[in-house]
């Protein structure tokens, strides 16, 4: 918010569609979550990647009723529709990858996060 890439809106949008449509997914590696909202809540088109201390509970997507503890998480801000959707659907290649998923985790840098992600995305 405070950079701009999303209204003031964001937060809360993303909160409500994280409880009717949940985003975490049970991976081999590493649980993630790829909560995101409608561009209306989005000025600038932006991904955030967090790698958390602690796991957090998700709802798994579809299956309301099993938890994931999330390790990682991409936070997904798109501007327009077919981003969005191009974007989950290069995310969900990346996360089918074992290893890069693990590299990704492993990380110890934003630097490195970037590099591997670009690589990733522009396959």
């Amino acid at each position: 918010i405070d950079a701009g890439y999303v209204k003031d809106t964001f937060k809360e949008a993303i909160i409500a569609r994280e409880n009717v449509y949940p985003t975490g997914l049970i991976t081999k590696s590493v649980p993630v979550a790829i909560p995101h909202t409608d561009r209306v809540h989005v000025n600038k088109s932006v991904i955030s990647i967090a790698t958390l201390k602690k796991p957090v509970l998700f709802k798994a997507m579809g299956m309301i009723d099993q938890p994931v503890e999330v390790e990682m998480v991409f936070m997904l801000a798109i501007d327009n529709n077919d981003g969005q959707v191009d974007m989950l659907q290069k995310l969900m290649s990346i996360i089918t990858k074992e290893e890069v998923l693990t590299e990704l985790r492993m990380s110890k840098n934003v630097d490195d996060t970037i590099s591997i992600l670009q690589n990733e995305l522009t396959q």
